[in-house]
């Protein structure tokens, strides 16, 4: 599926012959590493560079590599890229020029000092890469292709969430996020639990048979209220989103503030796509 980040690589090409680890170094036009560049072989699945601009995949290594490398603010490549040196290539991504206004520096930063980064998204990003953690990330460059102006239309094709709709007395059904026992997931917003929605409601009131965890809310039903994560989350300020199958198995900083269910978490982070 389009636009989604996995963690082993499974084409046929890559499979014939004798595996190695191959590292491509993502650098801009002067010289400088590009952290957490989305990069993909032709056909194969997508990983994201650390904060060195440097990723590794297992595969066969050749003379040159197709690949397709896009990072917001440089001008994405897809092409082949030549070795440089044993099982290793290079990835130019020229920076996308942009008329600033002036900027008063208060503060030394760097390239990979980002706020997904500084919120451990591409240290739990990196987890799941090396096998450590389950989960589907949907980082900037993916929600950028895919265009998606609603959390739920972001979602759609992950492994581990699905879009359902809840009935609703009022006439019309609210869609909910459940997991892959079809039990509703809880949504996390820039660390927070999201309150208030059907999508609460129904983390809440999920039997304990499947939700130990559960607590039912007092005088709240989905007969009282149409309110899906849709209506209080604009979709085009949601900069990245991770997707976890279990809450018992995501990873601790994130169980910690998710506070109740077991069907999984579903976290979104807010702001400029960079």
């Amino acid at each position: 599926m389009i636009g989604r980040t996995f963690v082993s690589l499974t084409t046929s090409a890559m499979i014939v012959g004798a595996q190695q680890t191959v590292r491509i170094e993502v650098r801009d036009d002067a010289g400088m590493p590009v952290p957490y560049a989305l990069v993909a072989p032709m056909n194969g699945a997508s990983q994201v560079a650390n904060d060195s601009g440097v990723v590794s995949f297992r595969m066969k290594a050749a003379d040159s590599l197709n690949l397709r490398v896009r990072r917001i603010g440089y001008r994405e490549q897809f092409g082949w890229v030549v070795r440089i040196g044993e099982n290793l290539y290079r990835v130019t991504l020229p920076r996308v020029a942009a008329v600033l206004g002036t900027v008063d520096v208060t503060a030394p930063g760097s390239a990979s000092n980002t706020p997904l980064a500084q919120r451990g998204f591409y240290d739990r990003l990196d987890r799941v890469q090396r096998g450590a953690i389950l989960g589907d990330f949907l980082t900037p460059e993916e929600l950028d292709v895919r265009a998606a102006a609603t959390v739920t239309r972001m979602l759609a094709g992950s492994r581990y969430a699905k879009v359902t709709t809840m009935p609703s007395s009022r006439g019309r059904g609210t869609l909910v996020v459940v997991g892959r026992a079809g039990c509703p997931m809880t949504i996390l917003l820039d660390g927070q639990v999201v309150r208030g929605t059907v999508q609460d409601v129904a983390v809440s009131e999920t039997p304990t048979s499947i939700n130990p965890g559960g607590t039912r809310q007092t005088g709240v039903s989905f007969n009282d209220t149409t309110t899906s994560i849709d209506d209080v989350v604009d979709g085009r300020s949601v900069m990245a989103i991770e997707v976890y199958p279990s809450t018992a198995n995501a990873p601790a900083e994130l169980q910690r503030l998710s506070g109740r269910g077991s069907c999984g978490i579903v976290a979104l982070w807010t702001g400029a796509r960079r």
